[in-house]
């Protein structure tokens, strides 16, 4: 191996320098905590607490963590009227055969 890759594995394996590291990393701008409804957001990572619009996972078809947030029962879920109306349409025009997925 060359030496930066020794020493990047020993930075890694070092839990302290580890944690150091990413807590710089999300303290900076590198990491923001937009809302969801922000246009420009774009493709912006979110961390799975921060998201908590039914709407928003509805449209965008993130069908697994919104199950994946009901069966926590830990995290809140924003839940609207026009969310709610979104979330019948969608069972009401999918196929049997992918009800299982959703």
């Amino acid at each position: 191996m060359k030496d930066i890759e020794i020493l990047f594995w020993k930075v890694i394996h070092n839990k302290y320098l580890f944690n150091l590291i990413f807590q710089h990393i999300h303290k900076t701008n590198w990491i923001k905590q937009p809302t969801i409804s922000d246009p420009t957001n774009g493709f912006m990572r979110l961390k799975f607490k921060y998201i908590t619009s039914l709407e928003w996972m509805i449209k965008n078809k993130q069908y697994q963590l919104l199950i994946c947030k009901l069966k926590s029962k830990q995290e809140m879920i924003d839940i609207t009227q026009h969310g709610i109306e979104l979330l019948f349409k969608i069972t009401a025009s999918t196929k049997d055969s992918e009800k299982k997925f959703l």
